[in-house]
């Protein structure tokens, strides 16, 4: 591909293809171990391996979501993957709803780009 953005296009399709790749991952640990169970009563090494892959990605997220997207959204974005890796730690509060963007926990990162709980 002959384009200024070239190198950009392949990292956000690598970045794709790893999310689509973790949620077949996920989908299949949780048929292999009750779909109608919650996430936290996964295997140990399930949820450490899919805790793992989704910090690695909440970590490459807003370096892409950067170049292409308003500011405003990426919290919004990364919520959504930071409640799966809650939930599987057993700290889901069963709201389906995200947090609002004011909200203190989308405020604070530490120093990999992850949100910090409180």
């Amino acid at each position: 591909m002959d384009r200024p953005d070239a190198t950009l296009i392949a990292n956000e399709f690598r970045h794709v293809a790893r999310m689509l790749i973790l949620s077949c991952r996920m989908w299949i640990a949780r048929l292999r171990h009750g779909i109608h169970l919650p996430v936290s009563s996964l295997p140990e090494e399930d949820r450490q391996n899919l805790s793992a892959e989704i910090e690695s990605l909440l970590v490459s997220h807003p370096l892409l979501w950067s170049h292409r997207s308003r500011p405003g959204g990426l919290d919004e974005s990364s919520v959504f993957l930071q409640r799966v890796v809650d939930a599987m730690a057993g700290k889901d509060n069963g709201d389906p709803q995200p947090p609002t963007v004011e909200s203190p926990l989308l405020a604070e990162r530490d120093r990999e780009g992850r949100m910090k709980t409180v």
